[in-house]
């Protein structure tokens, strides 16, 4: 789920050291029964099936990248995988049970291995690592775009934990709608931005990803001219 914005991250920096002029970011889930229960796996995620592209260049575009960050908290890996040891092989557990390994690992041992708190930590650290090397504050972002899940019930959200509101982000016009397109999310967010005319020259625009193991990615574009599309 954070491979597209750290395909991103990795990009850039081929590109600002002159290896290449352009970069193509695709992504591509699919989340196929009876290996994954789209509707079940977890309780504020329904996945979608979908691809996404991204081509970065350094002769010019819509918009500019003014930064992009990753922290990674791999204390945090347990939550991805429980307490099941290693499989040997692929499919020895149909459909894959996310939800339950949160919770085996979480009742497994009382330590930072399973301090939730670091995981805001480190999605709050990708935040701010953006904003500062971007030179910009909340206020200056435009819209958010964060991964396509919804805990509900008046729960606190992705958005919330980074200071944004709902009307900031993409989750009732689309997100919702196509579910979480695992890698593709952001990309796709921001197509649809772009589809439906709602960036400006002058714009900031965050990107945002979070992936298990625990990774967590954020960008943070400026729109240059008015997309063509």
């Amino acid at each position: 789920s954070c491979s597209g914005l750290g395909a991103l991250h990795l990009a850039t920096a081929y590109l600002q050291a002159g290896a290449s002029t352009a970069a193509l970011i695709t992504t591509g889930d699919r989340y196929a029964a009876p290996y994954i229960d789209r509707f079940n796996s977890q309780t504020q995620t329904i996945y979608g099936d979908g691809g996404a592209a991204l081509v970065l260049s350094t002769r010019g575009g819509f918009a500019r990248i003014l930064s992009s960050a990753s922290v990674t908290d791999s204390r945090l890996e347990g939550y991805s995988r429980g307490t099941d040891p290693f499989a040997e092989l692929p499919g020895s557990e149909i459909p894959v049970k996310i939800h339950k390994r949160y919770e085996q690992w979480a009742s497994a041992t009382d330590s930072s291995e399973t301090d939730w708190s670091n995981w805001g930590a480190a999605l709050l650290g990708a935040r701010d690592r953006a904003l500062d090397e971007a030179g910009l504050g909340i206020p200056d972002i435009k819209r958010l775009v964060t991964p396509f899940v919804h805990r509900g019930g008046g729960q606190t959200e992705v958005h919330d934990a980074l200071g944004f509101t709902e009307a900031h982000t993409l989750w009732r016009e689309f997100g919702r709608h196509v579910g979480h397109l695992g890698a593709g999310d952001q990309i796709a967010g921001l197509n649809y931005l772009v589809e439906h005319d709602e960036l400006e020259p002058g714009d900031h625009i965050m990107l945002l990803a979070v992936g298990m193991g625990f990774n967590f990615s954020a960008a943070v574009l400026e729109i240059t001219e008015r997309p063509a599309h």
